[in-house]
């Protein structure tokens, strides 16, 4: 079940959250959206998923011709027509803002397509109140189908994630209760193995790649640090035993 399939991505690489309040446009960006054909790398990105490699290098040569996208793909549209390209569209919103995971998937470099590794995830409270808005929205997309008129595949993805939407989106008022820098898992362990495991290093344009990447590493950090002030501000804190020296 490809739709499945894009669950099963979602899952392992991004736990989007919730309402956007007071955000800034530029924390709920895409990695591409500066560039005019962003479009297209999302469309490459949901052929190869799909397996479609003749169809995913097809726009990859749109790309390097500096091609623009004429009209919307069906993802694009703020409710599809078909399921399926609604799960495409919920597929391309969770994988457009977390470049990590990008490049754990190794999707991208199938196609030859390499510029996401110079990326770093946002990790601000803002950007997660953006993660949690899209969640929010797909929701109420989501639930818009009539199940009757879906196939027995497509049933069978929309439980899935219609289950996975209301439990994210039912715990909107904890979503800052995790502690996202800690000894044995978070932001500080998932930027190290970036670095050391999971960024490609075949080709010269990785190294190009790599370089940049390290050149973000102090936006993020400063990131890190406002998320850790703002849980500061709610009470959100590790227990004194885990911030205790060792002697």
């Amino acid at each position: 079940m490809k739709q499945l399939k894009f669950f099963l991505y979602f899952f392992m690489g991004c736990a989007m959250i919730t309402s956007c309040g007071n955000k800034h446009k530029s924390d709920c960006n895409d990695i591409f959206a500066d560039k005019a054909n962003g479009a297209l790398y999302w469309e490459a990105l949901v052929e190869i998923a799909k397996k479609n490699k003749a169809q995913a290098l097809e726009v990859v040569k749109s790309i390097r011709l500096n091609r623009q996208a004429h009209t919307l793909f069906d993802w694009q549209k703020n409710i599809p027509t078909n399921i399926d390209d609604f799960f495409d569209k919920f597929f391309v919103a969770s994988m457009s803002r977390d470049p990590q995971t990008l490049s754990k998937l190794g999707l991208f470099e199938i196609i030859g397509i390499r510029e996401h590794n110079a990326y770093l995830n946002n990790v601000s409270p803002e950007s997660m109140l953006c993660d949690l808005q899209d969640n929010v929205e797909s929701l109420n997309v989501l639930k818009s189908y009539s199940v009757d008129s879906l196939s027995d595949e497509q049933k069978v993805s929309y439980k899935v994630f219609v289950w996975l939407l209301e439990h994210v989106v039912s715990g909107e008022k904890f979503i800052f209760h995790n502690y996202k820098i800690n000894q044995m898992f978070g932001i500080l362990s998932d930027l190290t193995m970036v670095f050391t495991e999971i960024h490609p290093l075949k080709f010269a344009k990785d190294v190009d790649t790599y370089i940049a990447r390290l050149g973000r590493i102090p936006k993020q950090l400063n990131q890190a640090i406002q998320l850790l002030e703002y849980q500061k501000s709610m009470g959100i804190i590790p227990p004194a035993f885990a911030l205790e020296k060792n002697n």
